[in-house]
């Protein structure tokens, strides 16, 4: 610790080489503050702030409001760089578990870009991706492109979906980056068509590429005819992270039922898929 002294302005600079505590004898952060004894079950306020510069480059403040705790904060306020000079704060509060030692889960974001998410607004819809088919197919599966594509010629007779693995058709048209960990919670899809007849489509189920791994997303199969919406709900391995190749499509390996009869697809039959993210917790 050291004192400058200016003339007709005094400057006090300190140097801390030690953590600092505000009613607490060995603080373990640089600065905690902390009026009571920790021993009584009502204590009282609990502020402090601490950082981890080392992984995730994450600066913490932590509350405990009104009684001794013995897990981690029951509420933060975290602010994570999320690189390229951008950041973000996550709000915390841990669930009730009748002990009182469960630890905090991010409840709520404020995205670098000023965007809000969190379990108020689980879920969102993304946009639409258009592709079209011409012709008829059967145990393959069928890829949705992204917008800017024209058709859907990236398709899979077996095993591991090619999109983002070695050999693959890395066409930025046939796949996602997915912007947050999530969860995809469903798809839905229209079929239409502009050549007069009448579409129709058995299939059976949804597929999910995910980094190159092949799921089936809705194992019971379905059938569409003519210009209509289908709803689905993703039943298994829905679970995204930030920056994964994700890609959608039908599974027309061996179709299950007998619901459509016929071909598995009219000619020059179009289709519309959606899918939409149900936000889970962060990292």
């Amino acid at each position: 610790m050291y004192r400058k002294v200016a003339t007709g302005l005094a400057l006090v600079s300190l140097m801390l080489a030690q953590n600092v505590g505000i009613g607490i004898a060995t603080p373990a952060a640089k600065l905690e503050v902390y009026d009571h004894d920790p021993t009584n079950v009502n204590v009282g306020g609990r502020v402090r702030v601490s950082a981890n510069g080392a992984s995730g480059r994450k600066t913490y403040v932590e509350f405990a409001p009104s009684r001794n705790r013995p897990g981690g904060p029951p509420a933060q306020i975290i602010g994570v760089e999320d690189g390229n000079q951008s950041a973000h704060i996550g709000f915390w509060t841990a669930p009730p578990d009748g002990v009182g030692n469960s630890n905090p889960v991010e409840r709520m974001r404020i995205q670098s870009d000023g965007e809000i998410f969190g379990r108020f607004r689980h879920v969102s819809y993304h946009k639409f991706h258009n592709a079209v088919w011409t012709g008829n197919s059967a145990n393959t599966i069928l890829w949705f492109a992204s917008p800017g594509g024209d058709d859907i010629d990236d398709y899979q007779l077996n095993g591991p979906l090619p999109i983002g693995g070695p050999g693959a058709d890395t066409e930025a048209r046939a796949q996602w980056v997915v912007p947050y960990n999530g969860r995809i919670v469903r798809v839905i899809v229209r079929v239409g068509n502009n050549s007069g007849s009448t579409p129709t489509i058995r299939t059976r189920g949804l597929a999910l590429s995910r980094n190159g791994n092949l799921y089936v997303i809705n194992p019971n199969g379905f059938c569409l005819n003519g210009d209509q919406f289908g709803v689905y709900e993703c039943t298994q391995n829905c679970d995204v992270s930030r920056g994964d190749r994700v890609g959608i499509g039908f599974d027309l390996r061996t179709p299950q039922g007998g619901c459509c009869g016929g071909s598995c697809y009219a000619e020059d039959t179009h289709y519309w898929v959606a899918v939409v993210w149900a936000f889970e917790m962060w990292d």
